[in-house]
């Protein structure tokens, strides 16, 4: 597995391919160096300007796609066994709860503290403690998390140039890999740095349309190579059942269901949207509540792109059914199946469907990259104005940037021989952005409580949150004797701390055994889902005699770890009579 980058699957790309690889890019460049230039360090970050709601809108629909790995993860979700239409289950309904959610009650907090940057309500409630844990463990998170999605994105685009970097050659195996990664971050580094965020938005809204292309082009395409063409393809997407939208199964070990959407997609969509400073950003950067919510809502166009992927995974599905793949293309996808949507478009589509999709793969990575890098550098700008910063200061912000770009380029060629034999770690790294945005949602929500709860809850749920995160998502011998390990740590120390103060020092008796069996159900939870997160293998009614296994998916455990954060985080920061010193301390 570590030799993947030596794969030469896909043919060498014509002058079409890569002008719809580079055209694009370079046109979002030139819209980024047309934007409007910052006339502080403060309107760095577009608090003191309006962008449109619709370029905001564009962004945060291009973003999505991106961060989530779409053009990857939907294909290969739809052509599983169980996949199909429902996978935009989570999207369209869990989409517009959580945006409802964010539209109602997260997004007028924000505008509220809006002088003091996305995370000023946090700061305002919770104190510079609190502030600095969640960006600290928000920007530790996100850079881990971009550097896989990144990581995975130009790990499609290498495979799918395939003899662009033959192995033989001086530019094959990791060179090639290395070669493609540093432009993409390096583009990804202009596209963050030129104008601040007014010029990041800037050409978003004509990369998002290149992505609605390449997933109509590769819907197209691929129908393109079944025999029998749209007739076959509908019979097969019929005959599976792969033609529907909703799905009402109860076992929490199926992936799209619509309790999956209603109970779990909605709260991580409003975590999304309300909480990550990746995305406040954006919102703020409208100017008014209003246009925020406009633009919020604008964003639900990335379900167009994703019902293309949906039905291009479907497709795929019914090609697998009478065709096979080649040796090298098979040995791949047997050791990393999320390559099968990628070699099929190496080996099977012809060049405009091909160039598009190749387009799309590169423009993915360099939104995901981009996104971070323009976060890191408005959270910087932010606290820079705070304390007085003069407009000479971009030149350090953007040799920041540069660095940071340089840094996480450096960890993405650090870790890939370590990821390439591993396919789960990618998964925990992905996980980590997502543990952490679950604490800046639990933070976010304890900071408009009516009262202001101590902030040293928040330290304790924490290392719960990361941990149930963690766990949930690499799963295995390993992630068991971990939870094993951290759970009667933890449930110990809790005791010790907290339950048996007010228990024998302040006679708060019933609190104290509420609050220890809360947490005790929390760790119960977290053991469970970690140590039955993979049911037993059985066979499919609809596939028999085909054997599949029926894992805890990523709709329910990333959320999951999540929402264990955010619900035992308003717990934890309730504070208790035991904890007062502790807090007063804190505070101080």
């Amino acid at each position: 597995m570590a030799e993947w980058p030596l794969q030469a699957l896909g043919h060498p790309p014509g002058g079409l391919e890569l002008a719809a690889i580079l055209v694009p890019l370079l046109l979002a460049l030139i819209l980024a160096r047309l934007a409007r230039k910052p006339a502080s360090v403060a309107e760095f970050d577009g608090r003191a300007g309006e962008l449109s709601p619709w370029s905001v809108g564009f962004s945060l629909a291009a973003s999505d796609l991106s961060l989530s790995a779409a053009l990857l993860a939907l294909p290969l979700a739809a052509s599983g066994p169980l996949g199909g239409l429902v996978c935009l289950q989570g999207l369209l309904v869990g989409g517009l709860i959580g945006r409802a959610l964010a539209a109602r009650w997260l997004l007028p907090a924000l505008f509220e503290h809006r002088a003091r940057g996305p995370l000023g309500a946090i700061e305002a409630r919770l104190g510079s403690g609190a502030l600095r844990l969640c960006t600290a463990l928000f920007t530790g998170g996100a850079l881990l998390a971009t550097a896989g999605r990144a990581f995975l994105l130009v790990f499609a685009l290498h495979v799918s140039l395939g003899s662009l970097f033959p192995a033989e050659g001086s530019l094959g195996g990791w060179s090639g890999f290395a070669l493609l990664a540093l432009a993409v971050w390096g583009i990804a580094a202009l596209l963050a740095g030129l104008r601040g965020l007014r010029g990041s938005v800037a050409g978003d809204g004509l990369l998002f349309a290149v992505l609605c292309a390449a997933a109509v082009a590769g819907l197209v395409g691929l129908v393109a190579q079944l025999e029998g063409g749209w007739d076959t393809y509908l019979r097969v997407l019929h005959g599976s059942h792969k033609h529907e939208l909703v799905g009402f199964a109860t076992s929490p070990a199926l992936e799209h269901t619509f309790w999956t959407a209603l109970l779990v997609s909605s709260l991580a969509s409003a975590a999304h949207y309300g909480a990550d400073p990746l995305q406040q950003a954006r919102l703020l950067a409208t100017g008014t509540l209003a246009r925020a919510r406009k633009a919020l809502w604008i964003s639900l166009v990335s379900a167009l792109p994703a019902t293309g992927l949906c039905l291009t995974g479907a497709g795929l599905f019914a090609w697998k059914e009478r065709n096979g793949l080649s040796a090298a293309a098979d040995a791949l996808v047997r050791a990393r199946p999320e390559a099968r949507w990628v070699v099929f478009v190496a080996e099977q589509l012809t060049p405009w469907a091909r160039a598009l999709v190749l387009a799309a793969f590169a423009i993915s990575a360099v939104v995901a990259a981009k996104t971070l890098l323009a976060a890191l550098l408005q959270l910087s700008a932010t606290q820079r104005a705070r304390r007085g910063g003069a407009p000479s200061s971009l030149r350090r912000l953007q040799l920041g940037l540069g660095i940071a770009a340089l840094g996480t380029f450096g960890l993405q060629l650090a870790l890939g021989p370590w990821i390439s034999a591993r396919p789960g770690a990618l998964e925990g790294l992905q996980a980590c952005g997502e543990g952490a945005l679950g604490l800046v949602f639990a933070a976010l929500a304890l900071s408009v409580l009516r009262r202001t709860p101590p902030v040293n809850g928040l330290y304790w749920a924490t290392p719960l949150l990361i941990v149930a995160v963690y766990a949930l998502a690499t799963r295995g011998p390993t992630a068991v004797l971990a939870v094993d390990v951290f759970a009667p740590l933890y449930f110990l120390a809790w005791a010790g701390w907290r339950f048996l103060v007010d228990w024998f020092g302040y006679r708060r008796r019933a609190g104290a055994l509420v609050e220890l069996a809360a947490v005790a159900a929390a760790l119960a939870l977290l053991a469970w889902g970690v140590r039955w997160g993979l049911v037993p293998i059985e066979r499919h009614f609809r596939f028999d005699p085909e054997w599949v296994w029926l894992p805890l998916s990523s709709p329910w455990y990333v959320p999951t770890g999540g929402w264990i954060g955010f619900v035992f985080g308003c717990l934890l920061a309730r504070g208790s009579a035991g904890s007062e010193g502790f807090a007063q301390t804190d505070a101080r």
